[in-house]
This record gives structure tokens, sequence and C-alpha cells, in this order.
């Protein structure tokens, strides 16, 4: 009898579909629920498996322990090793090494603390995600399997003194020795395993519930990816686990409805749940409900009626999920890696790749080492266990064997000496078989008595054979003969410690043997598939990378292209703007940005990226703002002594000022070296807080300690400028849109007015210039790769930059106070091409952030568009 549980390989196949297409294609919205789902079915089959050994006396942590080992192991630790390769090959540096950590924390089970501690947003995939981000559940489990367990042998061992005693204390021999009492003394410890058990699931569940109420409010991010928020998913699945012997006998009418009710409540969490509702609490909770009501309908059989989980592709697909599921996201990743532009094609691409990725691995890695000896060893000593007094419902997708066929992993035997004849030893009460596991039909439990007589009768009949010659197969025996170095008769008889090495020993052998023969041909076949895919995936790879020589630009949509001359290159006397002058005079000074245009349009027609950049795209990337001169004058804290952030001669007769967020720290560079260029006629202070907008109005900012600082640095600032009087004021600010401090969306408009407001209080008018950032450029992290070509870093101008740069030019214009803006496409983008690189220099560390390297370069670039306004 296969004693599977059909449902619940659809149920896995339904979630990893989910998981996998959500990922992929981002639908369903709430396909991210797969998981839930997946924590029930594991809560459940985890706590039934542990009932079971519980209440036939063979509960052991280590051989649970070894359980898990065989079942998660060798696949995960396959896909952490690939990955991490790959990562090697296919990611800059900084990338790899954080894969490489990320692989590390999901090998100890604690990726998703990781990520939680990171900041790690689940719901952004367009970041440098991790290809390993997806071992943050894998990590949420295997912390529940560490603890659970140890806690269910404690309550076991703890009940099983108190029934003991009492039992001593108050049962009459005679009454005792009668078959009711020993029945009745059978199940009371049974019964109060689960009373006891339950009652602690009961407030594990509800604490861990309450917390994921609090804290996927006041902190989505960490709540998304915390055990204490999780643990309440699979502690109601073992609640299930627990009381199922209440479900046993439902009717099957009432069976059928919740059965179909359970399905729709799943499926319409997946298609209505989305990013924005809180979550896992409550909204976790519909998809974990209609799970549990599609296991409880199955406690009583199967659910033949229940099609869309109870078919074959469902059930193999159910099979597979494990292997589906670790493999489709660094299959998503490293394709996205290499062709970026995700097409039909390219999406038809991934899934065909996971789904043949995840079939090699599970035939060649994780079912052949799930059935294998590995870990196994006293188990190979005994008997195999009929079929139908295997768990229920199995923790792992697993081909459940007819009950008089043994185990090709087990010890066999060719001879044997002849066995007394089993006494006939009576089944034990059936409360002890029938409440181990989940209650089945009268029909099945008639057969799972029939099968505990077989299994009395093995265990007679192995007890007989210890006194009896130990045979082995010719070959195997006299192998360990030789090896041994003895000289031994095979099949001597052996007794004591020294005999049960030796049994072992050989069973060991015997069952590897059994095991090679089981799973040669499927290794063959395997292995020839994992050939073609490495092939497939290498022409791939080389024909994704390659190219086809330099790439024809197309001008963005909204960006003329006028100032292009006849080879599509910008004329080498183009202004700032791209517009050719025609009555330049050569002999009057040479705007900077002019050469520096034709570095960024070389640099965005480049195909490779150049060998001597410097720094290098990897240490850029890494070192991000630690190299500016200026970072301990935006940092967090108290307000730092403003002379420490002045550059330039103490004596100048002239003093700037830069104030801003983060991107005024990223030009306090090139501010730093016009005042250090100015022949001591500038000192210039760059001072301001990074993630904190200059605006009237308070922008949210969820950065640690930003909201707490930033009013009192404005303040502080404002009234140092008010003092000094400076003769120039620069103001820059991100140009991105932001929500006020009551989480109210702000308009471009309301932040641009906002930000001339708090000018204006400088008292400084006609004084100041409002210097526009870097258009949001490619995100580094995710595209630079050595083996990618610097186009698939090459961003357009956005159009948030267009908005905020109109809306500035308006606004100053209407204030009539005479103050400036100077637009930064003239140094950071060539004809609305913004590249990664100019020169040789990187232009970003990141979206946003110029490097200090590049921001000493275009310090010329900003000094002469200053000049040109007449406030230098």
């Amino acid at each position: 009898m296969n004693s599977r549980r059909h449902d619940i390989q659809g149920l896995r196949s339904l979630a990893v579909i989910a998981v996998i297409l959500d990922h992929v294609i981002g639908w369903p919205l709430g396909g991210f629920a797969g998981v839930d789902v997946f924590f029930v079915i594991s809560g459940f089959l985890i706590t039934g498996l542990l009932l079971r050994d519980a209440a036939a006396g063979t509960l052991s942590l280590r051989r649970f322990y070894a359980k898990r080992m065989r079942r998660i192991a060798p696949a995960a630790v396959t896909v952490l090793v690939v990955t991490t390769a790959l990562a090697w090959l296919l990611f800059n540096q900084p990338r790899f090494w954080s894969t490489a950590w990320d692989a590390v924390s999901a090998l100890v089970f604690v990726s998703n603390w990781r990520f939680a501690a990171q900041g790690t947003d689940y719901f952004r995939q367009g970041d440098a995600v991790s290809p390993l981000q997806h071992f943050w559940s894998l990590s949420v489990e295997e912390q529940f399997y560490l603890v659970w367990p140890v806690l269910v042998v404690l309550l076991v061992a703890l009940i099983g003194r108190r029934v003991s005693a009492k039992d001593g204390a108050g049962e009459d021999g005679e009454a005792a020795a009668t078959g009711d009492a020993a029945a009745r003394a059978s199940a009371r410890p049974v019964r109060r395993q689960r009373w006891v058990l339950g009652i602690v699931l009961a407030l594990l569940a509800a604490a861990s519930f309450a917390v994921a109420l609090w804290q996927s409010t006041e902190n989505p991010t960490v709540a998304y990816f915390s055990t204490l928020t999780r643990v309440w998913e699979l502690a109601f699945g073992g609640l299930l686990a627990v009381t199922a012997p209440l479900f046993a006998r439902l009717p099957t009418a009432v069976r059928a409805v919740l059965g179909w009710l359970g399905l729709a409540g799943i499926v319409a969490s997946l298609l209505l749940v989305d990013s924005t509702m809180a979550f896992p609490g409550p909204w976790a909770a519909p998809a974990v409900i209609a799970t549990a009501a599609v296991i409880v309908a199955g406690i009583g059989g199967r659910q033949r009626w229940l099609f869309p989980l109870e078919n074959p592709v469902s059930g193999f697909l159910g099979d597979i999920s494990y292997s589906l599921y670790l493999w489709h996201f660094p299959v998503l990743v490293f394709v996205l890696l290499l062709v970026p532009e995700q097409s039909l094609a390219v999406t038809l691409a991934v899934l065909g790749l996971t789904l043949a990725v995840s079939l090699v691995a599970y035939f060649l890695i994780e079912q052949p080492l799930h059935r294998s000896p590995w870990l196994r060893g006293r188990e190979l000593l005994e008997k195999p266990k009929p079929a139908e007094l295997e768990p229920e419902a199995d923790p792992e997708p697993a081909q459940v064997q007819d009950a008089r066929q043994p185990d090709p992993v087990q010890p066999t035997t060719t001879t044997r000496e002849p066995a007394p004849a089993p006494a006939v030893v009576p089944p034990r009460p059936a409360t002890a078989a029938a409440r181990a596991g989940s209650p089945v039909s009268d029909r099945v439990r008639a057969r799972a008595l029939a099968a505990e007589a077989e299994r009395a009768r093995l265990r007679a009949e192995l007890a007989a054979s210890t006194s009896a010659p130990t045979a082995v197969p010719e070959r195997v025996a006299a192998k360990s003969t030789a090896a041994s170095g003895t000289d031994r008769e095979a099949g001597a008889p052996e007794t004591g410690a020294e005999g049960e090495r030796v049994r072992l020993r050989d069973a060991r052998r015997t069952a590897w043997q059994g095991w090679r023969e089981r799973f040669g041909a499927q290794f063959l076949g395997a292995g020839l598939g994992l050939v073609v895919i490495v092939v497939v995936i290498a022409v791939t790879v080389q024909l994704s990378v390659k190219g086809e020589g330099p790439l024809a630009l197309a001008v963005p949509s909204g960006v003329p292209a006028a100032g292009l001359g006849g080879d599509g290159h910008p004329e080498p006397a183009a202004t700032g703007d791209g517009q050719t002058d025609p009555g330049a005079d050569p002999a009057a000074p040479v705007n900077p940005e002019d050469e520096l245009q034709a570095e960024l349009w070389n640099a965005a027609s480049a195909t490779e990226w150049p060998s001597d950049l410097s720094p290098s795209m990897d240490a850029a990337i890494s070192e991000t703002s630690s190299r500016n001169p200026a970072k301990g004058c935006f940092d967090l804290g108290g307000t730092p002594d403003f002379g420490r952030c002045t550059w330039g001669s103490g004596d100048a007769p002239n003093h700037m000022y830069l104030v801003g967020d983060s991107t005024a720290l990223a030009y306090a560079p090139a501010f730093r070296e016009i005042a250090d260029r100015s022949g001591g006629q500038w000192k210039v202070t760059t001072v301001g807080l990074y993630g904190c907008r200059f605006t009237d109005v308070l922008v949210q900012n969820d950065g640690d300690g930003v909201m707490d600082s930033c009013p009192q640095r404005k303040a502080d600032v404002t009234a140092q400028i008010a003092a000094d009087a400076p003769q120039l004021v620069v103001v820059s600010n991100a140009y991105a849109l932001g929500n006020a401090a009551d989480r109210q969306p702000l308009t471009v408009a309301q932040l641009v007015g906002s930000t001339i407001s708090l000018a204006s209080r400088f008292d400084t008018p006609g004084h100041v210039v409002y210097l526009a950032p870097p258009p949001l450029g490619a995100n580094l992290g995710a595209c630079y790769s050595p083996v990618k070509s610097p186009q698939d870093c090459t961003a357009g101008v956005d159009g948030a930059w267009y908005d905020f740069q109109k809306s500035f030019e308006a606004g100053v214009a209407a204030q009539g106070t005479g103050d400036h803006v100077v637009s930064s496409l003239g140094f950071t983008c060539a004809q609305g091409f913004c590249p990664a690189f100019a020169g040789t220099i990187p232009t970003r560390y990141d979206q946003v952030h110029m490097t200090p390297e590049y921001a000493v370069r275009v310090a010329e670039s900003i000094r002469w568009e200053l000049a040109a306004r007449g406030v230098m």
C-alpha cells in the first residue's frame, strides 16, 4: 500500500509553482505565500513523525537529524557550491563576496537573519538580489527543526515518568495484567503526549502570531524574514498533527467540501494578497488556514475528488518541489544577469532551464542520497519496516515500496541457519498503532494491524538470528576476511561488541552495493542530462557576452537628437547642452565639458570594460563613500564642527557653502578641489546629513537615526549660513519622490517648493545655486560583470530628473531673487546616455552617487558652470 499523502504532494506542487511564477513573471501577486503553504505542511509532517515515533517508543534525535541531513543537505549543499562558483565567474567582486557569505549563512541555517540584518527588501527584485535569497525559508524551517524535536523528546520523557509513577502507585497487579488494563496503560501516555504538545504548540502559535502582527507594521523587512514571526505557521501545522484523531471520522461529504474550500482559499490568497499588505501578520493567515483545511480533509483517506491536487502531474511536481525551489532562483538571477531584458523567450528559457536542472539534480543527487545508507548506522541491522507502518505523510516525497519487498539499502543474506518458529506474538493494541500517526479508515487500520503482526514475526526471527551465524554474500565475506587480516572463516559466529561491529560493517557494504545497483542506471541518465545542460549553458553564455561589436545607441524617447555630427557623435565644439555653436571663437576658453562629453560618449558606445579603470569598478562599488574626505561632515549624530568641514585658505576673501543630503556629499570632493585650486580666493564649507534632504518639510527616511538627526542638522546649518553671510550657497538634494514624516506622499512641486523655502532662510538672495544631482544610473551591483558589456550599465535620463529640473527652473524664476539652477547633464551624460565610467574613471559607485575620483574630475566643469552664471 502506498501511504503517501497525495493531496500534500499536490499542495507542494501548487506552492512551488506559485513561488516560481511570482519570481519569474511577477504573477500571481501573492505567489510568495506559497512559502507559507510549505511551512504548514512541514509543521504537520514533522510533528506527526515525532508523535508516531514517540508512541512506538522509537523516538531518537540521532535518527531524526540523520534523516533530515539525508533529505536536506545533499541538494542544498550542491546548490550552494554551484551558485558560489558561478558567482565567482560572473559577478563583480563585491557581489561575489556577498553571495559567498550568503552561502555560509545558508549552510548554518541563519540566512533569514542575515537578510533581515541587511535590510533586504524581498519585494524589490530589481536590486542586486542574492541568488541565495530564497534560502531564508529553509533557515526558518531548520531552526524550527533544531528546537522542536528536542522539546518533544523532553516532554515525552517527562510525561512518561509521571505516568509510570502513577501506574506504579495505584494500579492493581492483577488488573494491570489483563488485556484491557494493558491497552489503557498503553493509550494513556499517547493521549497525554498529544494534550501537552497541543497546549505548547497553541501557546507558541499565539505568541508568534502576536509578534507577527506587531512587527509586520513596525518593521516589515525584519518581519518577513524573522523566525519569530513565522513559527506560528509551523506550529499551526503541528497542531493539525496533534489533533488529527478528532478529524479521522469526518463524513466524506464534509471532507470533500472542506478540501475544495481549502484549495479555493489557497488560490484566492495567491491571487489577491500582495506586497502592500502587512505580511506575515495577518495576511499570511488566509493561506495558512486554507492549507490546514486541505490537510484536515485528507486525514481520513485520499481525496480523489480533489483532482487539481490528486493527479500524477501534481504528484510528480510535488516530488521534485524541493529541487525546483532550490534551483529556480539562482537560474533566474544568472540568466537575467546575462540577458537583462526579460522577453517571452527569456522567461521560457528560465522556466525550462529550472525544470531541466531540477530534474537532473533530483535524479542524480537528491533522491539517491536521500535513499542511501549514509548516516543510517545501526538502522542497517534492523529489519525493514512494512510500508503501512511508515509515516502516513512522509516529510520527503518518497516512493513507498510494497511491504513485502525489502528496502534495497537494507542488508540481505543469501543463507541463514534455520530459525526457530516464532512464537505467536499478538500485535500491540490498535490504539498504539492507530494513534501513532494520522488516523485512517477502518480498512486501512486493519491492514496496519496485519502489518504489525508481520513486524512482530520479523522481530522474533531477528532475535533468533542473533544466536545463529550471520551469513553474508560470499564475495562480500571474502573481501571482508581479506581486509581484516584475520583467518576467521566467512560466516564464523561472532558475539559481543566485536560481532556487532562486524555485522554492521558487512551490512553497510551490502547496503551500499544494493544502493549502487538500484541507482546506477539513474546516475547514467541524469549524468548525460547534466552534460547536455552544461554544454547548452556554456554556448549560450559565450554568445550572450561576445556581442557583435559596437552597438548603435538609440536616443531615448524624449531626448532631442540635436548636436550629433554626421557620424552620430557630438561635434567637438558642442556646448554643455549638446548644441553646436557655429560662431565659437577658436581662441576663446574651452569649456571643460567638451572633453568630458567625448569621454562619456566613448564610454556609452564601448563594448568592453577598460582594463585601466582607476579605481576598478569592483573597488568603486565596494568602497562607496568611504574615501570621501567630507564623509564625517555628513554622518549621523551631532552637528559637526564647521571649521573641520571647511577647505581652502582660512584667509580667503570668498566663502562658499555646499549643503544637502548624500548628493551634496558626493559632490564634496569637487568643491574641495575648487577651493584648493582657487589661488586662495575661496574657502568652501561642505556640510549636511546623509539621507536628510534640505527642505522645509521633513522627508521620511528609514535609515537608522536619520529622522532624529535631520531637523536639528538643518536648523544648525541654516543658522550658521545666516550668521556667516557667505558669497555663495550651493544646495544639492536627490531628485526623487518621497513621503512626509506622516507617510503622506509629496509631489515634485512640493519638494522643490520646500527646498526653495528653506534656502530663503539663508538670507543670501541672488547667491543660491541649486545644483542638480546626476540622473538615476543603472544598478551597478546588478549590471556590472566582467563578462558583460558596459552598455548594460549605461542608463538614460529618467523622467523624474527632468520633472525636478523643470520645476526648479520654474520655481527659481517665479521667486525672482536672482538665484540659479545648474544642470548636471553636461558632466554626467552624453546625448541622453549616462555611462558607468568616463575615460579611466568610474562615474558612480551606485545608482545615484558619484565616485570621489570622478567628483574631482568634474570640478573644473562645475567651476565653469558657476563662473558662467557670474557667481564665482
